[in-house]
Order: C-alpha cells, then sequence, then structure tokens
C-alpha cells in the first residue's frame, strides 16, 4: 500500500469520526495521544492510532488492509460508527450501567472474551511448527477417500412435461429421437430447436455427470452407455424426457497428494488444536472432582424464573 494512498484512506475514515467521542476515550483512558499518532483532527477532538487499532480490533493483518483499500466499504461502515457515536455522545449512560441486566451482559461478554482469549492463546503456544507429516498420514491412511469416481460427459436434449402433456411430451421425445437414427436431424439440431433445458442456451446440452449428482434414471442411463456417440431412447425423469448422448467417458482416478496437500494440512492442524483444547478441558474437570449439587438450591432458583414467567403470561393475557 503506498503511504499516499494510506492517507487518502485515513482522512476518508476521519471524516466520520465524532470528535467527542475521541477526546471521552481518551479521558477515560488516562491517556493523551502524542502528535505523531494523530492521525487526523475533527473539531476539537482527534482520531488516533489507537482509535484505529481498537475499531480494526479482531481482523487479521489481511483483513484490515482489504478493509482500509476498499473506501467504499470503510466509508459506509464509518457512517454506521458515526451514528452510534452521535447516540452515544448524546446519551446519559449512568442509569443504563447501572442497570442490574445490563451489568449482567458487560460480565457475560468480558467473560466471553477472557475465555475465547485464554482458549486461543492456550492452543496456540501448543501447536506444531510443522503439520506436514500428519497431513500426509492422514493421506496414506485413506488413501481410498481421494479416488474420483468415473465420470462422463454427455449431450441430452429435454422435453419437458410440465408445458405440455406428458402423453406429448413422450411422443414428442420419440419422434425427435427417430429423426436423429434416420440421420434427418443431428443432437446438436435437436438441443437448439428443442430442448427446454434452460442451460441449453449456454452449454449447448453438454454436461459432466459423476455418481449422485444427478436425478436416478437419467444417471443409469448415461452410465449404461459404453462408446462414445452412442444414444439413449428417450429417458423419463421428473423433468420430462430426455435423449442423451456419450461423448466421453473419465476413468477414476487417485488424486495425488500434491493437490489435497493445503488442504489435508489445514485440517490437521485444525483437529490437533481441537484435541489440545479437549484434553485441557477434560484435565480441568478431572482436577476439579465431582461437583456438588446443592439441589435445594437449584429447585429455588428454578422457582424463581418460573414464577417470573407466569407472572409475564398472565400480564399478557390481561392485555389480550
Amino acid at each position: 500500500m503506498s503511504k499516499s494512498f494510506f492517507v487518502v484512506a485515513m482522512l476518508c475514515m476521519a471524516t466520520f469520526v465524532v470528535a467527542e467521542q475521541n477526546e471521552s476515550a481518551n479521558a477515560t483512558a488516562g491517556s493523551v495521544a502524542s502528535d505523531s499518532d494523530v492521525l487526523a483532527e475533527w473539531r476539537s477532538g482527534r482520531l488516533t492510532r489507537e482509535d484505529m487499532e481498537i475499531y480494526l480490533s479482531g481482523l487479521s493483518l489481511n483483513d484490515k488492509a482489504a478493509f482500509l483499500l476498499n473506501r467504499k466499504r470503510a466509508a459506509e461502515a464509518l457512517q454506521d460508527q458515526l451514528l452510534r457515536s452521535l447516540v452515544m455522545a448524546d446519551a446519559d449512560l449512568t442509569p443504563i450501567l447501572a442497570d442490574k441486566t445490563v451489568q449482567m451482559q458487560l460480565e457475560k461478554a468480558r467473560r466471553k472474551i477472557l475465555f475465547e482469549a485464554y482458549r486461543d492463546q492456550y492452543v496456540e503456544q501448543r501447536l506444531l511448527d510443522d503439520y506436514e507429516p500428519l497431513a500426509r498420514e492422514r493421506y496414506l491412511l485413506n488413501e481410498a477417500n481421494f479416488v474420483e469416481p468415473e465420470t462422463r460427459t454427455v449431450t441430452h436434449v429435454l422435453i419437458n412435461n410440465t408445458d405440455r402433456s406428458d402423453e406429448a411430451a413422450s411422443k414428442l421425445a420419440q419422434q425427435i429421437h427417430e429423426r436423429i437414427v434416420a440421420g434427418e436431424l443431428t443432437l446438436e439440431e435437436a438441443v437448439e430447436q428443442y430442448s427446454d433445458d434452460p442451460s441449453a442456451a449456454s452449454n449447448q446440452g453438454q454436461l459432466d455427470i459423476a455418481p449422485g449428482g444427478t436425478v436416478p434414471s437419467f444417471e443409469r442411463a448415461s452410465y449404461a452407455l459404453t462408446e462414445q456417440g452412442q444414444l439413449t431412447a428417450p429417458v423419463k425423469t421428473a423433468y420430462g424426457y430426455h435423449i442423451i448422448r456419450l461423448e466421453a467417458i473419465t476413468p477414476p482416478r487417485t488424486v495425488p497428494y500434491e493437490e489435497v496437500r493445503g488442504r489435508l494440512i489445514y485440517e490437521a492442524r485444525v483437529d490437533h488444536k481441537e484435541k489440545i483444547w479437549a484434553r485441557y478441558l477434560s484435565s480441568v474437570q478431572q482436577a476439579a472432582g465431582t461437583a456438588t449439587v446443592h439441589q435445594d438450591n437449584v429447585s429455588d432458583f428454578i422457582a424463581s424464573y418460573l414464577a417470573q414467567v407466569e407472572d409475564l403470561q398472565m400480564l399478557s393475557n390481561r392485555q389480550q
């Protein structure tokens, strides 16, 4: 990213920042930004490096760069932040912060953030430097899972039975088939003149199919063909009647390790992360021992909530 473009992007963002919010945040933090940390100024406030880092926190370096390079996205997001900032600057938060429900929500968010941050730190510190051996082992032990089945390339004409009766569709498909066999009409001409498949205009009726990739009757008819150019009689499916010609057979193959290496390394790393955390949770649980449940207190807790629900239901019934 060029320096000039970075400056332009920063100034663009600064347009959507409320000064009062920045000054309030700095005062609360008890810190004063040095001149070199000030990216832009607005009225009596300022946009600092810290402000931008807080706004972009949680994003990877690549995502931060993508955000800064996309002026439209940055402007739209920061316009939303402007509206939020205007509301917050105008609001008296004292009674809100004193509200017990709000306090519990803030505490819940705090605990969630700390829990996830600790989990990520704990796991990251125990990851391997290289997951290539695990990836290759997974490939060798499950080589059958990396076999691509035989596929077929076919060309087909579809005569649907939705715009016409099933009997009329069957009769038309039979007539087209007879004309193709007699040499009066090519399959390509039939596709252009008669096919009701919406994709025919772009693919000229040609499809690549694999086991399980299409409706059973179409698949069975396609895989029953054994020679290039061989044609089926009209085949009925839920879409109507098809005339299918075999174009090519691609035999099954084992996908080389190098083609799936990146995915397998990623999967090995993810699996290892899950195992690290699962082992830790198990050890914590074992160290804590069996929990002592104070059943009377639990019953009272549940009863108090049920009573509140009943009160709300009664109030709702009265209002209706």
